[in-house]
């Protein structure tokens, strides 16, 4: 019961966000036109805020920035979204272990529950080689071994907000003490570069060849 709840309210948080997202988009280059630079550091806020609330989409905000904004709004959105995923992490390392010890005995997932309690003590080469001898799935040792490719291909999924988002993914990379934050910070910075480059390139495409 508590999981269709949950699911049911990540569905409603992500139509909710994605019309407010799509009309946010259609006033950017109004407002810009209005308020200039201001409407830049509003939206950049705006963005900053819903990459770090969990299982909310914001890249809607993020693309419309670079496409309005041209080579400058891929600069703000890509030092906000690693500010936005750094928060997140602290946030989740910030945040006592118990506290997902209760939130799954809420969603009625007793199992997980009895594992989290056992692994909310270890350290945190204990808690890995505990969760890779205890994975439910041959995959799973291997994606914790290699975590933090893994984090860099869920922060690019498609639609990664149905599976928390950036800031969801940044929440549990945090709570589950299994990441360094100078290595996660790294990989963040590493992974949600291709769509800012791929922007450029096309900034500078077309100024080479204007229509």
């Amino acid at each position: 019961m508590g999981f269709l709840v949950l699911g049911s309210l990540v569905v409603c948080l992500n139509i909710l966000f994605s019309v407010v997202g799509s009309y946010f988009e259609e006033q950017l280059a109004p407002l810009y036109r209005e308020w200039g630079t201001v409407t830049l550091i509003l939206a950049a806020g705006a963005l900053f805020l819903l990459l770090v609330i969990p299982f909310v989409p914001g890249m809607e905000i993020g693309l419309a920035l670079m496409m309005v904004f041209g080579a400058k709004g891929v600069a703000v959105v890509y030092v906000t979204t690693v500010l936005a995923l750094s928060f997140s992490f602290l946030i989740g390392k910030l945040v006592p272990f118990r506290f997902v010890v209760w939130f799954l005995g809420c969603l009625h997932f007793h199992r997980a529950k009895r594992f989290a309690a056992r692994i909310s003590s270890l350290e945190q080469v204990e808690r890995l080689e505990l969760m890779m001898e205890h994975a439910p799935v041959k995959a799973i040792p291997y994606l914790l071994k290699h975590r933090y490719v893994a984090l860099a291909i869920l922060l690019n999924i498609p639609g990664n907000s149905i599976i928390g988002g950036g800031g969801g993914i940044g929440l549990l990379a945090g709570l589950s003490n299994i990441y360094q934050y100078p290595k996660y910070l790294l990989m963040v910075s590493l992974a949600i570069t291709p769509i800012p480059l791929l922007f450029l390139a096309n900034i500078h495409f077309m100024s080479d060849f204007p229509f």
